[in-house]
């Protein structure tokens, strides 16, 4: 019987991976297109991705959940390989790293904000709970959160809400 490390690594097919990952196969052919991914092809000339490349597509997928583009993803993944030297390499990699915490550090603080906003709201239309009056075009007649809440103490998520 032959232990784990003589078997050869499993190879999963592109409708696998894309099922797996919650992804199209279009979406894996245009990473590969844009450079981010390299499977490997069979005899047949059938992607074949392996372990290692599934972990890089997640993370890749990650990293566009939170805004960043895949020419930023791109740019971090050629930074090291694009180097001639390690000390090239690193002052590379870092310098891209540096770039993607400066984007990231100002979505989280973009995002914070959002959050205080979402929160404050949540509070303020609390006070509707148990309100009997129909909501009206430009708001409700009586309501004590237009009425008593000056607008500019309100969550400006009410623009979206409430009709000006």
């Amino acid at each position: 019987m032959a232990d784990a490390s003589s078997r050869p690594p499993r190879r999963y097919k592109i409708g696998d991976v894309a099922k797996m990952l919650g992804v199209t196969a279009r979406t894996l052919r245009f990473y590969q297109e844009q450079g981010l991914i390299e499977p490997q092809r069979s005899a047949g000339g059938m992607r074949q991705f392996s372990e290692a490349d599934l972990k890089r597509i997640r993370i890749i997928l990650e990293f566009s959940k939170l805004g960043v583009t895949l020419k930023q993803i791109g740019e971090l993944i050629d930074s090291r390989a694009n180097a001639k030297t390690g000390e090239q390499a690193s002052e590379q990699v870092f310098d891209a790293l540096n770039r993607l915490y400066q984007e990231l550090s100002s979505k989280r603080t973009l995002l914070d904000q959002m959050n205080e906003q979402v929160k404050l709201a949540m509070e303020q239309i609390s006070l509707c709970h148990g309100c009997q009056e129909p909501p009206g075009e430009r708001g409700c007649s009586v309501c004590p959160l237009l009425k008593e809440l000056p607008a500019e103490f309100r969550s400006y998520i009410f623009d979206l809400i409430w009709e000006s």
